[in-house]
């Protein structure tokens, strides 16, 4: 069957005044929804809730335009899921494209294959302010995420870990995401709350575009307090202006102590 769900949210608006140099505010577009601005990508605050039963299985969220193009994607291999709260909660910084419309099409890969198949549950939310903050309550029914269909813009984005040891088996998430320099914007985000094996490897599939320069930050959540700290409580890196190439982007990266602070990428509390 299919479904649509329309997520509510609320946006701070940004503060703003008057300057004796320039009036800077008539360069804005605001939202008529929410009296935000759409001029700008915005940070994703999302809140899953009836997933219990896949706590265990990989989700990917594809975060879509109001083009119908796929321009983010969030995976999930396993939720942090609260047992009290019974949700799983999520900040992803600067996902939510420019615009006045987005879309959030996500699914259960039920088989691991990476690829969304008929069979697996999935749903597509509407969000037409783009707050920033959905709330996703899983409804009765699903929906097949390719209709309407949309359109993929890039690359595979690959990540290969090495000789993560020190974090193994000890409940200590890993996250990364990967932003496009020019445009300022997260375009992957991948999520587990516990590493299984020392050397492992993160795909996010057809988010880069071939010559473009991307940051990857990536952290342990070494004191598993669900939210991003600075080194040396947390294990912190860059890789910084990685160029993808037309068969994509492939980072290698061996466990070291050069840990780079990378909390804008994760955190709204940097100061």
């Amino acid at each position: 069957m299919r479904s649509s769900v329309v997520a509510s949210g609320v946006l701070l608006a940004l503060s703003s005044g008057c300057f004796a140099v320039a009036d800077l505010d008539r360069f804005r577009i605001e939202d008529p929804c929410r009296g935000g601005r759409t001029d700008v990508a915005r940070d994703l605050e999302l809140q899953l809730i009836g997933l219990a039963e896949h706590a265990d299985e990989r989700v990917e969220i594809r975060v879509v335009d109001d083009n119908r193009a796929v321009v983010g994607r969030i995976v999930l291999d396993g939720l942090r899921y609260d047992a009290m709260l019974e949700q799983a909660s999520y900040l992803v910084r600067r996902i939510v494209p420019p615009g006045p419309a987005y879309e959030l099409r996500l699914y259960v890969d039920l088989d691991a294959s990476e690829s969304f198949e008929s069979r697996e549950p999935g749903w597509n939310v509407t969000e037409p302010c783009p707050s920033g903050r959905v709330r996703f309550e899983r409804p009765p029914s699903t929906a097949d995420i390719h209709d309407p269909p949309t359109t993929d813009i890039g690359q595979d984005f690959r990540f290969r870990g090495r000789s993560f040891e020190p974090h193994v088996g000890n409940n200590q998430p890993f996250v990364l995401a990967v932003t496009d320099v020019m445009a300022g914007r997260t375009v992957g985000f991948y999520a587990t709350p516990r590493l299984a094996r020392p050397n492992f490897d993160v795909r996010i599939p057809r988010i880069v575009v071939p010559s473009k320069p991307y940051d990857v930050d990536f952290y342990v959540d070494v004191d598993g307090d669900g939210a991003y700290d600075r080194h040396p409580t947390d294990h912190t890196w860059r890789i910084g202006g990685a160029a993808a190439r037309t068969d994509g982007l492939v980072v290698d990266f061996e466990h070291n102590t050069a840990f780079q602070d990378v909390c804008d990428t994760f955190s709204r509390d940097c100061g």
